[in-house]
């Protein structure tokens, strides 16, 4: 009765599934592990592909499902940011990684990721709040945006360098 009254996807509906039967009262011996594999969804127009998690051991597998479907589908949001860059929609990039933010929360890879759609749109400013967010984050992150330039995926201009060394100065 839950799948059927589910809304969403495959994955969507698995998960409010796998909720009520847990619900109504699940395994006997308890909760402890959980899969959603979702080979694929003919039903799904949403792009998200296949889902394939595995909880083991965790006091609350199913929570733990969901925040890691909540993960895959926020880094498949991002892939969709950088299509959207490639045709020069940038602000709409920009903005579907902000919401990947907020999905990933401690993990700023999306901002830093969004910094550097914006420092090749030569937006430096706005470039220079989100990479600083990530660094602030994990320092690591200098020293990766740093390479950029050498592996082709930011320009060696004069501007893009001097922000790049500014970068966890503020």
């Amino acid at each position: 009765a839950a799948y059927s009254q589910a809304t969403g996807d495959m994955a969507s509906r698995m998960l409010t599934s796998l909720a009520a039967a847990e619900a109504a009262g699940g395994d006997l011996r308890g909760s402890q592990s959980a899969v959603l594999r979702v080979v694929a969804d003919s039903g799904s127009a949403d792009g998200l592909g296949p889902a394939d998690i595995r909880v083991d051991d965790h006091p609350d597998p199913i929570a733990e499902l969901r925040r890691l479907d909540s993960l895959r589908r926020a880094a498949i949001v991002m892939g969709g940011a950088f299509s959207k860059a490639a045709t020069g929609d940038v602000d709409s990039a920009v903005a579907e990684l902000e919401e990947a933010q907020t999905v990933f929360g401690a993990n700023f890879e999306p901002s830093a990721w969004a910094s550097v759609l914006l420092m090749r749109s030569h937006r430096f400013e706005e470039a220079a709040v989100l990479a600083n967010r990530a660094i602030g984050s994990h320092a690591g992150w200098a020293e990766f945006l740093s390479r950029l330039p050498d592996a082709g995926l930011l320009p060696k201009d004069d501007d893009t360098l001097d922000l790049l060394r500014s970068l966890g100065d503020v």
